[in-house]
């Protein structure tokens, strides 16, 4: 009787917990990731560097928009993959008009933003970034003019600013690249990050780690890979190159060459314990 009651009660009960807990734990890591708000962020050297600056310019009145999490996480991805993915273009989201190119690319934003939350996925700010540049910055140059398209595409630059950086219990996420400073708290400190670069004219960023409260403090950094710097034209190859990523140029950590390069899902991971001053640097082929 104690054999059968192991077989069916205890061995299902702990293949279950060796399958299934670590899942869980993964899930909720992610769930606990948080973007760190646009106001946060203070973009120097203005033009296109100044995502929201540009956009209050033109509309004084705009604000980041409350980010609304999916509600299931597996009916999103696939929207993605099958709908989203398919429509991005060079420039944009296809449609047949200016406005419903806009409302896409407004709607891109927050998908890639949620599919980054629900999964730790960097391929979504590879979208967002393209819609950025791609037509939203044009639509609110001082010569633009006020209209529906340039209103929705200021809201949408503004929300996309406080989608650069996200943090978690473990460091932070670097998920665009700006000219910019930002004040924050990860993994149980507060840390000011400055990103300095001149993107997307220029290739060369560096992040800045600073206001730390004491020496040696252990934080993970992920930065994202951009697939362009991967040579991959068609955003479906992401899928690909993540099954054996490589990284298309070299890190430094305070001068020196990161040989511990680790890729997670798009994004360069550096675990070590941080002081003050701490600087990474890497030359983006743009």
């Amino acid at each position: 009787p104690n054999t059968l009651f192991m077989k069916k009660t205890v061995f299902p009960l702990l293949i279950f917990l060796l399958l299934v807990a670590p899942l869980c734990v993964k899930a909720q890591r992610l769930v606990d990731v948080q973007f760190v708000p646009a106001d946060s962020v203070v973009a120097w050297g203005g033009g296109e560097a100044d995502w929201r600056g540009m956009a209050t310019a033109l509309f004084p009145d705009v604000k980041e928009k409350v980010f609304v999490p999916a509600s299931s996480p597996k009916k999103l991805s696939k929207h993605w993959t099958k709908q989203t993915r398919p429509a991005l273009g060079v420039l944009g989201m296809t449609a047949p008009t200016v406005d419903s190119r806009v409302e896409a690319d407004a709607a891109l934003v927050d998908e890639a933003a949620q599919l980054f939350m629900a999964t730790g996925r960097a391929d979504g700010f590879e979208a967002m970034e393209r819609v950025v540049h791609g037509r939203l910055l044009h639509l609110v140059q001082p010569s633009a003019g006020r209209s529906y398209a340039s209103r929705l595409a200021a809201q949408t630059l503004t929300t996309a600013s406080g989608r650069i950086y996200a943090v978690d219990d473990e460091g932070l996420w670097v998920n665009l690249f700006l000219n910019n400073t930002a004040r924050m708290e990860a993994a149980g400190t507060r840390v000011v990050v400055d990103q300095l670069t001149a993107m997307p004219y220029d290739g060369r960023v560096k992040i800045r780690l600073s206001g730390l409260r004491h020496g040696g403090y252990p934080l993970t950094l992920r930065v994202r890979v951009p697939m362009w710097a991967a040579s991959l034209d068609d955003v479906a190859l992401w899928d690909d190159w993540l099954k054996s990523p490589s990284l298309p140029y070299v890190v430094y950590v305070n001068g020196r060459e990161w040989f511990d390069v680790k890729i997670d899902r798009g994004y360069v991971v550096i675990r070590r314990e941080w002081n003050s001053g701490d600087e990474v640097l890497f030359d983006l082929p743009v």
